[in-house]
């Protein structure tokens, strides 16, 4: 079972759509489900948060994929989880993976207060560039920094075996 959630046109939309069919056409033959656009509320509400794509499988457990729908030249730097970005005038800063941590927290913190769930399931977190491959990561520096997260580059979605880096990730 695979559900869209909402479908309003915002930015980073189109990036999300590509990563969610690769996402709909792997695990639709597995024992699993996936959400796009996943909301979820803090206990009081005054906090929301929305997982980009969220796959659960019996296999792999939980998987947070946060897209980012950036090019190789808008980054201008990364430094820890911060990632300095440029588009035209403005500049921004984006925590993709951080971002994605939180929100997997979030839920499993919410999940395993049953029982029978406890530390029962694996859980991972991964960010999603389907507009960078891997040899514009690697020329730019990136793939050499410590602190380079684990990413689904656009190559790695074209080339039909993204899914066992997945299986990698702990």
């Amino acid at each position: 079972m695979f559900i869209k959630g909402s479908m309003d046109n915002r930015p980073g939309l189109e990036a999300e759509l590509k990563v969610w069919d690769k996402t709909e056409e792997y695990f639709c033959k597995r024992e699993s489900f996936g959400f796009l656009h996943f909301p979820m509320f803090g206990i009081d509400h005054s906090l929301r948060r929305e997982i980009d794509i969220l796959v659960i499988d019996r296999v792999l457990g939980v998987t947070v994929i946060e897209v980012k729908g950036i090019s190789s030249n808008q980054i201008e730097n990364i430094i820890g989880s911060v990632w300095y970005c440029r588009k035209g005038d403005e500049t921004f800063e984006i925590s993709p993976y951080a971002q994605a941590e939180r929100q997997l927290d979030m839920l499993c913190a919410n999940l395993e207060k049953n029982p029978l769930l406890y530390r029962k399931f694996s859980k991972r977190a991964i960010v999603a560039l389907p507009y960078i491959t891997r040899k514009e990561w690697e020329k730019r520096g990136f793939a050499d920094m410590l602190n380079s997260p684990p990413i689904l580059f656009k190559d790695d979605m074209e080339n039909g075996d993204w899914h066992k880096k997945l299986e990698k990730i702990n």
